[in-house]
């Protein structure tokens, strides 16, 4: 179990040696960084979510200016699966 999650941190590392919890989100991260794009890692998003158990935090927040962007990224597969989430959720989902 230890030698698994220390193979995903160094599969997960970005250009700038962050750990993100996925591949998708290092790739992501990457595109910023190498375009210019300065972001903050699962900044906690500022507006009330309702009835949320816990605090909200997008993959990515970008602010540039008077903008602000927060980016979420949700992986499926290319048949639409997730196994994090019910078929019925996905179906919402997609």
């Amino acid at each position: 179990m230890v030698a698994e999650a220390a193979k995903n941190q160094k599969e997960n590392k970005t250009i700038q040696n962050e750990i993100l919890k996925s591949a998708e989100e290092v790739q992501i991260a990457n595109f910023l960084f190498l375009n210019g794009i300065e972001y903050e890692y699962e900044k906690p998003y500022k507006f009330p979510i309702p009835n949320a158990n816990k605090i909200y935090t997008p993959d990515f927040y970008i602010k540039q200016g008077d903008n602000e962007c927060y980016i979420e990224h949700f992986g499926i597969t290319e048949d639409g699966r997730n196994n994090r989430y019910t078929k019925e959720e996905l179906d919402r989902y997609i």
